[in-house]
């Protein structure tokens, strides 16, 4: 992925980071997804963001896979969540990514 082939020697050698680095992937739905090497395709973004956790920690050493933080953010529309929903295609959302979606306070 690029996360270990692109993220890790480009970007997270940058001596102000010292090393850590955010991979954030925009999840769109598994239908938009492209198909990986290994033909699995993930069906949720939970899915997608276990994956790509265990691909930096397969192909990097673990002091470098434990800089970088993995975030896939789910990006679908409202619809497509439904229709999803109704494939069982779409897994409850973990805690600590849940979303505040009302309005912000005004100042």
């Amino acid at each position: 992925s690029a996360a270990w082939r692109q993220l890790a020697p480009k970007y997270a050698t940058d001596p102000a980071g010292e090393g850590y680095a955010i991979y954030l992937v925009l999840w769109f739905g598994a239908e938009l997804s492209p198909p990986p090497l290994d033909g699995r395709r993930a069906n949720t973004p939970e899915e997608m963001e276990d994956r790509l956790r265990e691909d930096l920690r397969r192909y990097l050493p673990a002091s470098q896979a434990q800089r970088i933080t993995v975030r896939v953010l789910d990006v679908r529309r409202p619809r497509a969540l439904e229709a999803d929903e109704a494939f069982g295609m779409v897994a409850e959302p973990r805690a600590p990514y849940r979303v505040d979606r009302r309005a912000p306070p005004d100042r």
